[in-house]
């Protein structure tokens, strides 16, 4: 089975620091082929670029001001360039797994249903906490 993750705290190459919470958790199912999009805010300038790693991941850079303002505007473009990436590379995953229901949810959920995948989202830490 595939499933594509949508997530701000995988490690990548953008900012291998982050906590390898998520990195972790896909190491306990290694019979499902997981595909990641890692999530990096880079400044308040929108655009979306990106950079392939570990064969089938990519570390995604986007522009969004900070504070969530008018933060649907800026996800959008980013939905839909994960959309023909994964369109791109064939893939067809039966999982969206958002890692968040903020940002990642918001992106997961027009990125699942143009896929025709189901919706997972994990809500969690202090960001879905404020939202909430």
């Amino acid at each position: 089975m595939q499933v594509l993750h949508i997530s701000a705290d995988f490690p990548d190459p953008l900012r291998p620091a982050k906590t390898r919470a998520v990195a972790n958790l896909l190491e306990l199912a290694p019979e499902h082929n997981h595909f990641v999009y890692s999530l990096n805010r880079t400044g308040w300038r929108a655009g979306v670029a990106a950079l392939p790693f570990d064969d089938a991941h990519r570390a995604v850079a986007y522009g969004a001001p900070p504070f969530a303002v008018a933060l649907r505007r800026f996800l959008l473009p980013v939905a839909h360039w994960i959309i023909r990436d994964a369109e791109q590379r064939n893939l067809k995953p039966a999982v969206v797994h958002a890692h968040k229901l903020v940002v990642e949810g918001l992106i997961g959920e027009i990125v699942a249903d143009a896929l025709g995948a189901r919706l997972v989202v994990s809500s969690q830490g202090n960001t879905d906490l404020k939202f909430i």
